[in-house]
């Protein structure tokens, strides 16, 4: 019951905010064990991704799973971006997001609900900063 509260919630805010640009700072954010990050690493990934949200999105979710995470990078090194932008595999990080869109966003399908979306950062080192460099399902 308390989810189907929760997402005519969602679904209410959705309509309130047509002309926002996307709301990602109400996410709630689940991180797993990471062998390869520090929890602030992995929170400056989570900031960027909240900056980066579609116009007129509602994010729900921001999900670091580092199997997940890892899988969705060997594809991004051997078969995406990775293969050619000379990023090195430690300094890629993949976010996963559940999110409802609004009425007008683009290639996204319009009032509708993505779950696992992948967002893809890399950075220029150790102490570079996260950049996103790709986002979709892949």
């Amino acid at each position: 019951m308390r989810k189907i509260g929760l997402l005519c919630l969602i679904v209410c805010l959705l309509f309130l905010l047509p002309s926002c640009a996307g709301v990602a700072q109400f996410a709630t954010v689940k991180v797993g064990e990471s062998e390869k990050f520090t929890k602030d690493e992995i929170r400056e990934a989570v900031r960027v991704v909240r900056e980066s949200a579609f116009d007129e999105t509602f994010v729900v979710r921001i999900v670091y799973d580092e199997t997940r995470s890892d899988e969705t990078i060997r594809s991004y090194m051997e078969n995406g971006l990775g293969r050619t932008n000379g990023v090195r595999e430690e300094n890629v990080i993949v976010l996963f997001t559940d999110f409802f869109t609004g009425g007008n966003t683009g290639a996204l399908n319009p009032h509708d609900l993505y779950t696992g979306y992948g967002w893809t950062l890399i950075r220029d080192g150790k102490d570079g900063a996260w950049v996103l460099d790709d986002c979709g399902y892949g």
